[in-house]
């Protein structure tokens, strides 16, 4: 009776051991695709963040400003006779 209860026992908690080292497997197996699937993700992100920053330093270039403010919105150049001097007053009494 004592044996077949070690025996029962012993066979059960083998079992239990062989399910829980799959368990342990299938947590590692989900935490690896999670972990490639977050590193895609960045790796996507910082691509993007890239080609932001090289748009973003083209919009920031002068000639670009320069050709955005003539071109699209109708500015005219400045010349000197447009330019005039405001004075300033003083109102002091």
């Amino acid at each position: 009776m004592k044996r077949n209860t070690f025996a029962a026992l012993f066979v059960a908690t083998h079992v239990t051991f062989i399910f829980m080292h799959i368990y342990r497997q299938t947590l590692v197996v989900r935490e690896t695709f999670r972990k490639q699937k977050n590193e895609r993700t960045l790796e996507l992100l910082t691509q993007r963040q890239q080609e932001l920053t090289t748009q973003l330093c083209c919009l920031k270039n002068h000639m670009e400003i320069k050709r955005y403010a003539q071109q699209e919105l109708g500015m005219q150049p400045i010349t000197l006779k447009q330019v005039r001097r405001v004075a300033a007053h003083d109102k002091t009494t």
